[in-house]
């Protein structure tokens, strides 16, 4: 009995939680947001991560690399139309 109560309670949550991830717009709303410029924040170096690091270069460089590719991801994704 308490598992089913759990369960129920369980799909309950999920639902809602679905339910409220679904929005219907207007397309006059969704034209007017695509006007509007996007800012996208990139990533920045560590400076404590940096100095945790700089006893192993090899770890350092990978660290370096990662920020320098997700921020390149970034940058292309919202590049294309």
């Amino acid at each position: 009995m308490k598992n089913i109560i759990s369960f129920l309670l369980l799909a309950l949550f999920s639902m809602s939680s679905i339910h409220a991830h679904i929005s219907f717009n207007n397309l006059d709303d969704i034209l007017e947001i695509k006007k509007r410029t996007l800012l996208v924040v990139l990533k920045n170096e560590n400076p404590k991560t940096l100095k945790k690091l700089s006893d192993n270069p090899e770890e350092l460089n990978n660290y370096k690399n990662l920020i320098s590719l997700y921020n390149q991801s970034i940058r292309d994704a919202f590049k294309l139309e």
